[in-house]
């Protein structure tokens, strides 16, 4: 009876060694492999967390149209609104009511009656003074979120689950740094409206992501400042048109949603409890409108990195070629 030939042993050869030289197939690591051949336990968790949804950044890092980008901010609010909701509602509330309860004695005044009554004058006029502060107080608001915002994708891209409490725990020391970021970006718009007329106009778009570059890249005001310098210069009228689409979207978006509170207001009265409708109403879009212009600023700031330092390419080598 004639026996099969053995089969050779299977040997791996590299492509530089010597020729009959046998080398040792190549060993995954250890850390990768367990026992048996099996894939480590850390491993696999690994790649779960890697692919469960709420981990991954849900927008395409790429050079964005002005549409792509809002359509991005939709879709991290979409993806994560319990955390965005949370971390933003807080700050938003007292501000809305306060500034509801203030302007409560200038809502729906008609022409003739507000200037034939000196006291309902008098009234407007300081209800508009404490309107100033609150107006700084909401600019601050959104300057804090977009801080926010910034540490929230920085998690995104490690891997974590961006949730609330590991937001906050992560940017709680970023505070100070973004109200010491608050206070020179709006000195240096005054000085350029001081110094240029309508220079403020020009330098706003310049210093536009200064707050989400403190959340994500972890440096200083003044760094900050500078960093949003750079980028922006690059891209000054592509800059200019964000913020001005920006602005329109929250401005329609206001003009939507806000003609059903100032009826029911108007319908209740001045004297009455018509301030609470509008103050709630208030909570609720400044709420969606603050996560909005926040996580665009967030995803603008990334569309300039992929235009001028590549960051998609620079993203996708590390996935390939991990160090």
């Amino acid at each position: 009876m004639t026996q099969p030939f053995p089969a050779p042993e299977q040997l791996w050869i590299a492509p530089d060694t010597e020729p009959g030289k046998r080398t040792a197939p190549p060993v995954p690591p250890t850390s990768a492999v367990g026992a048996g051949g099996t894939i480590s336990e850390q491993r696999v968790r690994q790649l779960r967390l890697r692919q469960r949804t709420d981990t991954v950044f849900p927008v395409r890092l790429r050079p964005m149209r002005l549409v792509d980008v809002m359509d991005g901010a939709f879709a991290v609010l979409k993806s994560q609104p319990r955390a965005v909701t949370l971390l933003i509602f807080p700050m938003v509330l007292p501000v809305s009511l306060l500034q509801a309860y203030l302007s409560r004695g200038s809502a729906n005044v008609s022409i003739v009656e507000f200037f034939s009554s000196p006291g309902r004058l008098g009234r407007v006029i300081d209800g508009q003074r404490w309107s100033i502060i609150v107006y700084i107080l909401d600019l601050l608001v959104l300057s804090v979120t977009g801080a926010f915002m910034g540490k929230m994708l920085a998690l995104w891209f490690q891997g974590a689950v961006p949730d609330a409490l590991s937001v906050l725990r992560s940017s709680g020391r970023l505070v100070p740094r973004v109200i010491a970021a608050f206070v020179l970006v709006h000195l240096a718009e005054a000085v350029a409206f001081i110094g240029l007329g309508v220079g403020t106009l020009l330098i706003i778009p310049l210093l536009s992501i200064t707050s989400p570059i403190i959340g994500i890249e972890d440096v200083g005001p003044i760094v900050a400042m500078r960093r949003s310098w750079a980028l922006t210069r690059a891209h000054y009228t592509h800059t200019c048109a964000f913020a001005l689409f920006g602005a329109s979207v929250v401005f329609l978006l206001g003009v939507l949603f806000g003609w059903l509170p100032s009826t029911i207001a108007a319908g209740l009265g001045d004297d009455g409890y018509g301030w609470i409708v509008v103050g709630v109403a208030s909570v609720m879009f400044a709420t969606i409108t603050t996560a909005f212009i926040a996580i665009g600023s967030v995803i603008f700031y990334l569309d300039l990195r992929v235009r001028s330092e590549g960051m998609d390419i620079e993203i996708q080598a590390l996935e390939l070629f991990p160090r």
